[in-house]
Protein backbone atom coordinates (compact mmCIF):
# COMPACT_ATOMS: atom_id res chain seq x y z
CA UNK A 1 0.00 0.00 0.00
CA UNK A 2 2.54 2.35 0.74
CA UNK A 3 4.74 1.93 -2.43
CA UNK A 4 1.61 1.97 -4.04
CA UNK A 5 1.36 5.70 -2.55
CA UNK A 6 4.26 6.74 -3.72
CA UNK A 7 3.70 5.55 -7.11
CA UNK A 8 0.84 6.87 -7.76
CA UNK A 9 2.19 10.27 -6.81
CA UNK A 10 4.92 9.93 -10.27
CA UNK A 11 4.18 11.30 -13.53
CA UNK A 12 2.00 9.00 -15.49
CA UNK A 13 5.36 7.76 -17.88
CA UNK A 14 7.69 7.26 -14.59
CA UNK A 15 4.47 4.92 -13.56
CA UNK A 16 4.62 3.71 -16.73
CA UNK A 17 8.23 2.70 -16.59
CA UNK A 18 8.16 0.97 -13.08
CA UNK A 19 4.83 -0.98 -14.38
CA UNK A 20 6.71 -2.49 -17.29
CA UNK A 21 10.15 -3.67 -14.52
CA UNK A 22 7.49 -4.62 -12.16
CA UNK A 23 5.25 -7.14 -15.08
CA UNK A 24 8.90 -8.09 -16.85
CA UNK A 25 9.63 -9.08 -13.63
CA UNK A 26 6.80 -11.05 -13.42
CA UNK A 27 6.66 -12.67 -16.60
CA UNK A 28 10.60 -13.45 -16.24
CA UNK A 29 9.83 -15.54 -12.76
CA UNK A 30 6.50 -16.95 -14.36
CA UNK A 31 8.76 -18.40 -18.16
CA UNK A 32 11.38 -19.77 -15.48
CA UNK A 33 8.85 -21.63 -13.39
CA UNK A 34 7.27 -23.25 -16.10
CA UNK A 35 10.38 -23.97 -17.40
CA UNK A 36 11.37 -25.24 -14.24
CA UNK A 37 8.41 -27.95 -14.06
CA UNK A 38 8.39 -29.06 -17.26
CA UNK A 39 11.95 -30.21 -16.41
CA UNK A 40 11.02 -31.78 -13.27
CA UNK A 41 8.10 -33.47 -15.14
CA UNK A 42 10.60 -34.42 -17.94
CA UNK A 43 13.06 -35.99 -15.40
CA UNK A 44 10.52 -37.85 -13.58
CA UNK A 45 8.46 -39.08 -16.93
CA UNK A 46 12.39 -40.31 -17.80
CA UNK A 47 12.90 -41.91 -14.27
CA UNK A 48 9.54 -43.68 -13.97
CA UNK A 49 9.09 -42.35 -10.87
CA UNK A 50 6.27 -43.19 -9.15
CA UNK A 51 4.45 -42.30 -5.89
CA UNK A 52 5.30 -44.25 -2.51
CA UNK A 53 1.94 -45.26 -1.61
CA UNK A 54 0.05 -48.96 -3.07
CA UNK A 55 -1.07 -46.88 -6.04
CA UNK A 56 2.03 -46.40 -6.95
CA UNK A 57 0.63 -43.14 -9.32
CA UNK A 58 3.28 -41.54 -12.07
CA UNK A 59 4.30 -38.50 -10.81
CA UNK A 60 5.14 -36.70 -14.26
CA UNK A 61 2.04 -35.72 -14.99
CA UNK A 62 1.50 -33.24 -11.73
CA UNK A 63 4.59 -30.66 -12.83
CA UNK A 64 2.75 -30.94 -16.59
CA UNK A 65 -0.47 -29.96 -15.54
CA UNK A 66 1.03 -27.59 -13.06
CA UNK A 67 3.58 -25.86 -15.84
CA UNK A 68 0.60 -25.84 -18.69
CA UNK A 69 -1.70 -23.98 -15.92
CA UNK A 70 1.08 -21.57 -15.45
CA UNK A 71 1.24 -20.68 -18.72
CA UNK A 72 -2.02 -17.99 -18.76
CA UNK A 73 -0.03 -16.32 -16.31
CA UNK A 74 2.94 -15.52 -18.69
CA UNK A 75 0.19 -14.60 -21.05
CA UNK A 76 -1.52 -11.95 -18.78
CA UNK A 77 2.07 -10.60 -17.34
CA UNK A 78 2.64 -10.75 -21.12
CA UNK A 79 -0.46 -8.12 -21.92
CA UNK A 80 0.34 -6.13 -18.88
CA UNK A 81 4.47 -5.69 -20.22
CA UNK A 82 3.28 -4.52 -23.18
CA UNK A 83 0.48 -2.32 -22.42
CA UNK A 84 2.63 -0.34 -20.19
CA UNK A 85 5.21 -0.32 -22.91
CA UNK A 86 2.81 1.33 -25.09
CA UNK A 87 1.93 3.89 -22.22
CA UNK A 88 5.90 4.06 -21.71
CA UNK A 89 6.43 4.80 -25.49
CA UNK A 90 2.88 7.02 -25.71
CA UNK A 91 4.12 9.13 -23.01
Amino acid sequence: IQVEFFVSRLPGRTQAVIDSIVYLLGLAFFIIVVWQLYVLGHSFQTAGEKSMSQLRIPLFPFPYAIALASIPVCLVFLQKFLNSLFRVVKG
